[in-house]
C-alpha cells in the first residue's frame, strides 16, 4: 500500500469514527464510542504496517521535537504567570479564582516534573 491510499483510508476511518462518537454521545452510550475508538486504532495500526514507503523521516522528528519543546516552554511560563496572578488577586475577586490558581500551579509543577523525569530517562538512554 502506498502513502496516498493510507491517507484516504485514514480520512475515511476518521469520518466514520466521528459519526460513531457523535451517535454514541446522542444515545448516551459511551461504550460504543470506546469500542469505535479502539477498533479505529487497531485498524489504522494494521493499515500503517502495510505501507511500504517512508512516512516520517528524521527531519519531521526534529521539527516535532523543537515544536514540542517550545510549546512546553511557552506553556510553562504562561501557566506559572497565570497561576501567580490568580492566586495573588483571587482573594479580592472571588475565592474560586484563588483555587483555580492553585490548581494551575500544581498542574504546572506536575508537567515540569514529568518533563524532568523523561529528560533524565532519555538522557541516560542516549548517553547524555
Amino acid at each position: 500500500m502506498d502513502v496516498k491510499s493510507y491517507r484516504r483510508y485514514l480520512a475515511l476511518a476518521t469520518t466514520i469514527l466521528a459519526a460513531i462518537v457523535a451517535w454514541s454521545v446522542i444515545a448516551q452510550n459511551m461504550m460504543v464510542a470506546v469500542a469505535g475508538v479502539s477498533a479505529s486504532m487497531i485498524l489504522l495500526y494494521l493499515l500503517r504496517k502495510r505501507v511500504k514507503e517512508v512516512m516520517i523521516d528524521e527531519r519531521v522528528h526534529r521539527i516535532s521535537q523543537m515544536a514540542s519543546r517550545t510549546t512546553l516552554q511557552i506553556f510553562g511560563w504562561v501557566s506559572a504567570a497565570s497561576a501567580f496572578i490568580l492566586i495573588a488577586f483571587g482573594r479580592t475577586i472571588s475565592t474560586g479564582f484563588e483555587q483555580a490558581g492553585y490548581t494551575l500551579a500544581y498542574a504546572t509543577c506536575a508537567l515540569l516534573l514529568l518533563y524532568s523525569v523523561f529528560y533524565k530517562y532519555y538522557g541516560s538512554k542516549f548517553g547524555d
